[in-house]
């Protein structure tokens, strides 16, 4: 395979289009672009097969039927991937993307022999789990304590749920899931501090949220305790069963949109981390298994086939350097196109939120109001469509361990405020959109922990009203209509 792991960025060809224009033009139906992203991913995937499934041939099979669905599901992946990202961490996006649901896919394989739309039986072999998990432990996973290392590598690189690893480390569930979420936590801290180095932090990569009170020895407890965002960490490695991921996330949309808001960050951190940590982790998976891939594709009446139809019969490594070579070629002719595409994407693309809301007839601008630490913030807003946005300029970097938090602030304290996100100082650069603008009364910012809050602290760094009034930033206190 023509892509290298580097030591802190995972697969990357230079020689090659990036990873996120592969996988757009594969959702165009692009084979050969297809062909290509398989080749620069597989011996990752792969890996993941192998070390979760016993049977070498039920790997092979699951690791086909990682890209089978991939090719399904990318149309409709909403992947935060533009082209004024660093190309590395667009291709870190797509990596964790393409690894989560490849660990999805192979879990459920493992456990179930069946998939969601594929049916039942669909391992040759259906033999089981492999009963040893033995690669070697990664560097970045030196800050794990030995037993948090083999419960979250028994979970990720194993296929465990947290009750079959309780069973087999010999300890309580309740153990077991504490090991699971505080050696993924470590996992996301190297990681940030990784991130933090090369200059690269962001948001999503750095949430540390603070160590919470010992878990309960089933899931339904922990719910019923209200630690149901404590197992963000457990849900991330696929170590839930289905019915208690239900359960789970049933209780956290039950909590309102704030509660959605933080799992959604704690689990996409947790995600980047741990297939970040064991991004050394590879195997090369059988030569013609890319053929056998194509040949169960969708049947199209466009595009590049890559599949050889004559009657010569190659060696397995002289089909691989003829898929090689013709993958280069793939990528030569992807880079000519990839201008034309992004022009066609600009023009089939409507407005954007803000765009949309600076054109509308009723658009209100308040004027940029001081924050606390010096910067500026402005709200724009109509009522026409609903929706406005909020941009921030000058903004400080805050000490490790804290965060900017975004929230739509109610009219009165009757309700709950509203989550918008939590940011780092680079994270502000864009503006931060909303909708439902007559159901509250303001724009607030305050500075909480990383891994955010469930409603504002009493210290509002500033707010700015939604409708025209009075614009100024107020400090101190739980912010009111009143003031």
């Amino acid at each position: 395979m023509d892509a290298t792991c580097t030591a802190e960025n995972g697969p990357h060809d230079d020689a090659l289009p990036s990873l996120d224009v592969l996988l757009r033009l594969s959702c165009e139906g692009d084979r050969a672009a297809f062909a290509a992203f398989y080749d620069t991913t597989v011996s990752w995937v792969h890996a993941l097969s192998r070390s979760v499934l016993a049977s070498e041939a039920d790997a092979a099979e699951a690791t086909a039927l990682v890209y089978l669905t991939a090719w399904d599901e990318a149309p409709d992946t909403d992947l935060d991937v533009t082209e004024d990202d660093d190309v590395r961490r667009r291709e870190r996006t797509v990596f964790t993307w393409l690894e989560v649901l490849a660990h999805r896919v192979v879990t459920t394989l493992a456990r179930t022999d069946s998939l969601p739309e594929r049916g039942h039986g669909l391992l040759p072999e259906n033999a089981g789990k492999s009963e040893d998990v033995t690669a070697e432990r990664p560097l970045s996973c030196a800050s794990l304590t030995d037993e948090q290392y083999r419960a979250v590598s028994l979970a990720w690189l194993g296929g465990r749920t947290c009750r079959r690893l309780a069973e087999e480390m010999g300890v309580p569930a309740a153990r077991a899931k504490e090991l699971v979420r505080d050696g993924v936590q470590a996992l996301v801290a190297a990681h940030r501090d990784a991130e933090q180095e090369r200059g690269t932090l962001t948001g999503p990569l750095s949430t540390t949220p603070p160590r919470a009170a010992g878990l309960m020895d089933t899931v339904r407890a922990d719910v019923e305790a209200g630690r149901g965002l404590e197992l963000a960490d457990v849900a991330a490695l696929d170590a839930l069963d289905a019915d208690e991921r239900t359960l789970v996330e049933g209780s956290v949309a039950a909590r309102g949109p704030s509660e959605g808001t933080l799992w959604r960050t704690r689990l996409r951190a947790a995600r980047n981390a741990v297939t970040w940590a064991f991004r050394s982790v590879q195997e090369e998976p059988p030569s013609e298994l890319l053929d056998r891939i194509l040949r169960r594709l969708p049947a199209q009446d466009i595009g590049v086939a890559l599949v050889d139809h004559d009657d010569v019969r190659h060696s397995p490594e002289e089909e691989a350097t003829g898929r090689r070579r013709m993958v280069a070629v793939v990528g030569i002719a992807a880079l000519l196109v990839v201008a034309a595409l992004v022009t066609a994407l600009v023009l089939l693309t409507g407005p954007t939120l803000p765009e949309k809301v600076d054109r509308a007839d009723d658009v209100y601008t308040s004027t940029p109001v001081d924050t606390r630490d010096g910067g500026t913030m402005q709200v724009a807003t109509s009522r026409d469509i609903d929706a406005g946005y909020v941009r921030l300029e000058g903004l400080r970097p805050l000490p490790q361990g804290q965060a900017y938090q975004l929230w739509l602030l109610p009219k009165d304290e009757s309700q709950r405020a509203q989550s918008l996100g939590v940011f780092s100082a680079e994270d502000l650069t864009e503006p931060v959109t909303f909708h439902g603008i007559d159901a509250h009364g303001a724009v607030g910012m305050t500075v909480e922990p990383e891994a955010g809050a469930e409603q504002p602290s009493d210290d509002v760094h500033s707010s700015v009203l939604l409708r025209p009034g009075n614009d100024g930033p107020r400090y101190g206190g739980k912010w009111t209509m009143d003031g």
